[in-house]
């Protein structure tokens, strides 16, 4: 099997409006797959599809190999998901909680609960009232119901959204675990690109419902993603410097006092010496690599600008 989901030209138009505009996407099985885009770019509509949730206009979906068509249901056997935000009988512990879904799928097997629970680190708080634990805790709960039935394919929209750094570091840790442990493919969507770009293995990039690129994280890095930060005071007089003085136009003010310097011609050491010239202050310079987000905002950007 070389590839877990992949999807042709799926569509989806509602009352005239396009939500999701001819979408491809493949994922390799035991890929972390990241789905990112601004607010209403077809994200979740798009998860939705996938899940048989919101049936397509057109286009086609293949999952394990086999085609999908909208009376398709057996497929679903094989995905877990979190689509919207888990629910919980608060005043249940947690194994009593994983019962309770178990049941109702038919999964009613206390080992089972009991390795899935382990699979995400709550074994050991099996006994603890759901209304005693943290969001990073409820959601590694969600995932353990989500993999229950044992998926080949697990999909989460916004799973670290509202948790803290500790939240995010353990189902971070989760989802490398299930995946490059275990073999499962999974396709996550999160707005916090800097905590997405520390476990995925490939993306998408969304805008307005149509795909505007997917590329492995791997390319993302091989590119040409280094450029020069300075920090000072003056931002408006150094950039006038940069573009009149020194022929740099490939930069652009980032806050109040930083400009980010993407061409690369020169040395650290010569522009340096070059900025150091300029009628302004210089507090700060460094070299830096672009993020996911760096990359993410020059696409969809680029985006607006080619519209």
């Amino acid at each position: 099997m070389k590839t877990c989901l992949q999807t042709h030209e799926l569509t989806k138009i509602h009352k005239g409006v396009t939500i999701v505009d001819n979408v491809s996407i493949t994922i390799k099985p035991g890929e972390i797959f990241g789905l990112v885009g601004p607010n209403g770019a077809g994200k979740t509509t798009l998860m939705k599809m996938i899940m048989n949730l919101v049936k397509p206009t057109h286009g086609d979906l293949d999952i394990l190999g086999e085609s999908v068509t909208p009376t398709s249901y057996k497929y679903l056997q094989n995905i877990g998901s979190i689509i919207e935000t888990p629910r919980f009988m608060e005043d249940l512990t947690v194994l009593q909680n994983m019962e309770i879904h178990a049941q109702y799928y038919g999964y009613n097997n206390t080992s089972r609960i009991m390795d899935v629970l382990g699979r995400v680190g709550m074994a050991t708080h099996k006994n603890l009232p759901v209304n005693r634990c943290s969001l990073g805790m409820k959601q590694r709960i969600a995932i353990a119901r989500a993999i229950l039935c044992e998926p080949k394919l697990l999909i989460l929209d916004e799973p670290i959204n509202g948790l803290d750094p500790a939240g995010m570091r353990e189902i971070r840790l989760v989802l490398k675990r299930l995946a490059h442990e275990e073999g499962m493919s999974i396709l996550v969507s999160s707005h916090i690109l800097a905590e997405l770009e520390q476990i995925i293995d490939a993306v998408a990039i969304m805008k307005n419902g149509t795909l505007i690129e997917q590329l492995t994280m791997n390319e993302i890095h091989a590119r040409n993603l280094e450029y020069f930060v300075l920090e000072t005071p003056d931002v408006q007089k150094a950039l006038v410097y940069l573009t009149t003085t020194l022929n740099i136009n490939n930069c652009a003010i980032v806050g109040e006092r930083h400009i980010r310097i993407y061409e690369m011609s020169l040395s650290y050491q010569e522009l340096f010496a070059k900025l150091a010239q300029g009628d302004f202050s210089v507090d700060g310079f460094e070299k830096e690599k672009k993020t996911l987000e760096d990359y993410f905002m020059s696409q969809t950007k680029r985006g607006s600008e080619d519209a």
